[in-house]
């Protein structure tokens, strides 16, 4: 969606401040890439947040987040806007709309995805609590809704809203060769080495070997049925 639709909506767009001009440029070049250090990808992101409110007087909701819906308009027009000069007019009001929310000026070198798109995962016992400060953790987030690596997020405060969990790579040809990774990690004890030591591996697309035979164990855990007396 993004480089189909961009590209040709960006080049219609009738900007006229330098501002305007020069983040316009910046993202017909720009290559797509919406990972954590991109700043193109938060204008982008945040310029399609303001596309998306074009029809909702007509929805009731302040963000129709439909792309194909918004393609549609501004290339033939919708009863939203009108035509599709007017439809066209929209978008360039939301372009200025988006630079103004991120507070860019002439020449501004934007804001990197990441310090906006913030990924908080919490623990189901401990977050509402004061211990969240020890069991919960955030971290900055690549990806929108449409990416491989998806990462949709709210659109009022760019939180990243749900994302991938557990992720396996299976070698039908050598078991022994297949891979997993999960987020956090292989201990529910927010006090455990082992709470959270795969999270930077699954932010970062890496995994861990699972393995079936020849593995080292170092620790096992028996698990006994409880005896009720007179049983």
């Amino acid at each position: 969606y993004q480089r189909r639709v961009r590209e040709p909506l960006l080049e219609s767009l009738n900007v006229l401040s330098t501002r305007s001009v020069d983040w316009k440029n910046k993202l017909i070049r720009w290559n797509g890439t919406t990972d954590e250090t991109s700043v193109e990808a938060t204008v982008f992101e945040t310029w399609y947040i303001e596309l998306s409110k074009l029809p909702q007087s007509q929805v009731g909701s302040t963000y129709w987040l439909y792309p194909y819906y918004l393609s549609n308009a501004f290339s033939s027009g919708d009863k939203a806007c009108g035509s599709k000069i007017m439809c066209l007019a929209f978008a360039s009001k939301a372009f200025e709309a988006a630079l103004d929310r991120l507070n860019i000026t002439d020449h501004s070198e934007g804001v990197k995805w990441g310090s906006k798109h913030i990924l908080s995962i919490q623990n189901n016992v401990f977050s509402k609590t004061p211990l969240s400060c020890l069991s919960d953790r955030m971290l900055s987030y690549g990806g929108d809704d449409f990416t491989v690596n998806v990462g949709p997020s709210n659109p009022v405060t760019y939180s990243v809203t749900s994302g991938p969990s557990y992720r396996q790579i299976i070698d039908l040809s050598n078991f022994e060769n297949s891979k997993f990774i999960h987020p956090m990690g292989t201990s529910g004890n927010a006090f455990s080495p082992n709470y959270d030591d795969l999270l930077m591996k699954w932010k970062n697309g890496q995994y861990i070997p699972m393995m079936t035979k020849d593995f080292k164990v170092t620790t096992t855990i028996t698990l006994n049925p409880l005896t009720l007396p007179g049983t």
